[in-house]
Protein backbone atom coordinates (compact mmCIF):
# COMPACT_ATOMS: atom_id res chain seq x y z
CA UNK A 1 0.00 0.00 0.00
CA UNK A 2 1.22 3.55 -0.76
CA UNK A 3 2.30 5.77 2.14
CA UNK A 4 -1.45 6.80 2.41
CA UNK A 5 -1.65 4.47 6.09
CA UNK A 6 2.16 5.34 7.44
CA UNK A 7 1.65 1.66 8.86
CA UNK A 8 1.73 0.09 4.82
CA UNK A 9 3.99 2.11 3.37
CA UNK A 10 6.40 0.62 0.89
CA UNK A 11 10.34 1.70 1.62
CA UNK A 12 12.23 2.71 -1.47
CA UNK A 13 15.81 3.41 -1.21
CA UNK A 14 17.97 5.23 -3.98
CA UNK A 15 21.08 4.81 -4.19
CA UNK A 16 22.99 7.72 -6.15
CA UNK A 17 26.18 6.95 -8.53
CA UNK A 18 27.69 10.62 -7.35
CA UNK A 19 26.78 12.92 -4.29
CA UNK A 20 23.58 15.27 -4.90
CA UNK A 21 23.08 16.19 -1.69
CA UNK A 22 20.19 15.82 0.51
CA UNK A 23 17.96 17.52 -2.53
CA UNK A 24 19.61 15.84 -5.23
CA UNK A 25 19.27 12.69 -3.86
CA UNK A 26 15.32 13.11 -3.57
CA UNK A 27 14.88 14.83 -6.86
CA UNK A 28 16.81 11.54 -8.54
CA UNK A 29 14.36 8.86 -6.99
CA UNK A 30 11.30 10.77 -8.19
CA UNK A 31 10.54 7.68 -10.65
CA UNK A 32 10.50 5.65 -8.17
CA UNK A 33 8.00 7.53 -6.03
CA UNK A 34 4.52 5.45 -6.46
CA UNK A 35 2.39 7.85 -4.17
CA UNK A 36 0.70 10.82 -3.46
CA UNK A 37 2.46 11.72 -0.70
CA UNK A 38 5.31 10.05 0.65
CA UNK A 39 8.24 10.18 3.78
CA UNK A 40 11.54 11.49 3.52
CA UNK A 41 13.98 10.38 6.19
CA UNK A 42 17.84 11.53 6.28
CA UNK A 43 20.13 8.75 5.71
CA UNK A 44 22.34 10.34 8.57
CA UNK A 45 19.33 10.52 11.23
CA UNK A 46 18.38 7.60 14.05
CA UNK A 47 15.07 8.65 15.08
CA UNK A 48 11.75 7.25 16.62
CA UNK A 49 9.47 9.46 15.17
CA UNK A 50 5.20 8.34 15.02
CA UNK A 51 4.99 8.32 11.00
CA UNK A 52 1.12 7.63 11.43
CA UNK A 53 1.06 10.82 13.92
CA UNK A 54 2.80 12.72 11.25
CA UNK A 55 0.67 11.51 8.45
CA UNK A 56 -2.41 12.58 10.47
CA UNK A 57 -1.00 16.00 11.26
CA UNK A 58 0.11 16.70 7.25
CA UNK A 59 -3.66 15.54 5.99
CA UNK A 60 -5.41 17.21 8.12
CA UNK A 61 -3.52 20.51 7.87
CA UNK A 62 -4.18 19.98 3.79
CA UNK A 63 -0.33 20.45 3.85
CA UNK A 64 2.29 20.33 0.82
CA UNK A 65 5.53 19.95 2.82
CA UNK A 66 5.44 18.88 6.81
CA UNK A 67 8.59 18.73 8.51
CA UNK A 68 9.38 16.77 11.60
CA UNK A 69 11.02 19.23 14.04
CA UNK A 70 12.31 18.87 18.05
CA UNK A 71 12.48 21.91 20.18
CA UNK A 72 15.19 22.36 21.32
CA UNK A 73 17.40 25.27 23.60
CA UNK A 74 20.10 26.23 20.94
CA UNK A 75 19.67 25.70 17.35
CA UNK A 76 23.33 26.51 17.01
CA UNK A 77 24.14 22.98 15.36
CA UNK A 78 21.51 21.92 13.64
CA UNK A 79 19.21 25.60 12.33
CA UNK A 80 16.10 26.95 13.56
CA UNK A 81 12.86 26.31 11.96
CA UNK A 82 10.65 29.54 12.75
CA UNK A 83 6.69 28.82 12.58
CA UNK A 84 3.93 30.40 13.26
CA UNK A 85 0.91 29.50 16.50
CA UNK A 86 -0.86 27.29 13.54
CA UNK A 87 2.52 25.80 13.30
CA UNK A 88 3.02 26.34 9.86
CA UNK A 89 6.40 27.20 8.51
CA UNK A 90 7.53 31.36 8.28
CA UNK A 91 11.27 30.25 7.81
CA UNK A 92 14.38 28.91 8.31
CA UNK A 93 17.60 30.50 10.29
CA UNK A 94 20.53 28.03 9.51
CA UNK A 95 22.58 27.41 12.19
CA UNK A 96 23.08 30.76 13.79
CA UNK A 97 23.41 30.45 18.17
CA UNK A 98 21.49 31.87 20.59
CA UNK A 99 18.09 30.41 19.29
CA UNK A 100 15.75 28.29 21.28
CA UNK A 101 13.19 26.83 18.84
CA UNK A 102 12.83 24.29 17.05
CA UNK A 103 15.10 22.17 14.88
CA UNK A 104 14.46 19.84 11.97
CA UNK A 105 14.64 16.02 13.02
CA UNK A 106 15.44 14.86 9.25
CA UNK A 107 12.16 13.48 8.51
CA UNK A 108 10.00 14.57 6.08
CA UNK A 109 5.92 13.81 4.37
CA UNK A 110 5.87 15.85 0.97
CA UNK A 111 2.87 15.64 -1.74
CA UNK A 112 4.17 14.32 -5.12
CA UNK A 113 3.75 17.68 -6.28
CA UNK A 114 6.62 19.59 -4.40
CA UNK A 115 8.92 17.33 -6.97
CA UNK A 116 8.26 20.14 -9.89
CA UNK A 117 9.84 22.26 -7.77
CA UNK A 118 13.11 20.82 -7.57
CA UNK A 119 15.88 21.52 -9.50
CA UNK A 120 18.48 18.99 -10.89
CA UNK A 121 21.86 18.05 -9.99
CA UNK A 122 23.75 18.86 -6.33
CA UNK A 123 21.61 20.82 -3.46
CA UNK A 124 20.34 20.68 -0.41
CA UNK A 125 16.87 20.11 0.80
CA UNK A 126 17.50 21.80 4.02
CA UNK A 127 19.06 25.38 2.80
CA UNK A 128 18.51 25.28 -1.20
CA UNK A 129 15.10 23.89 -1.29
CA UNK A 130 12.40 24.35 1.87
CA UNK A 131 13.58 27.91 2.78
CA UNK A 132 12.71 28.71 -0.99
CA UNK A 133 9.04 27.04 -0.57
CA UNK A 134 8.11 29.13 2.30
CA UNK A 135 4.91 30.95 1.14
CA UNK A 136 4.60 28.70 -1.85
CA UNK A 137 3.12 25.91 -0.94
CA UNK A 138 1.00 25.02 2.66
CA UNK A 139 4.66 23.91 4.58
CA UNK A 140 4.10 22.77 8.96
CA UNK A 141 5.99 22.02 11.41
CA UNK A 142 5.26 18.42 13.47
CA UNK A 143 6.33 18.73 16.66
CA UNK A 144 8.15 15.60 18.08
CA UNK A 145 9.05 14.64 21.32
CA UNK A 146 10.50 11.88 19.67
CA UNK A 147 14.61 11.71 20.04
CA UNK A 148 16.60 11.88 16.99
CA UNK A 149 20.72 11.62 16.40
CA UNK A 150 22.75 13.16 13.61
CA UNK A 151 25.10 10.75 12.99
CA UNK A 152 26.17 13.17 10.19
CA UNK A 153 29.75 13.21 11.08
CA UNK A 154 32.22 10.31 12.24
CA UNK A 155 32.24 11.09 15.33
CA UNK A 156 28.39 11.12 16.17
CA UNK A 157 28.04 7.95 14.48
CA UNK A 158 30.51 6.38 16.38
CA UNK A 159 29.47 7.72 19.89
CA UNK A 160 25.68 6.28 18.13
CA UNK A 161 27.33 2.84 17.90
CA UNK A 162 29.04 2.76 21.27
CA UNK A 163 25.36 3.23 22.96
Amino acid sequence: RAAEDARFANVVCSEEIEPLGTGGALANAESLIGSEHFFVANGDTLSAIDLNALYDFHSARGAMISLAVSAVGDAASAGNVMVDEAKKITGFREKEGGFTGFVNAGTYLMHRSVLAHMPRGMFSIETDFFPKMVGKVPMYAFLTDSSFLDIGTPERYESANKN
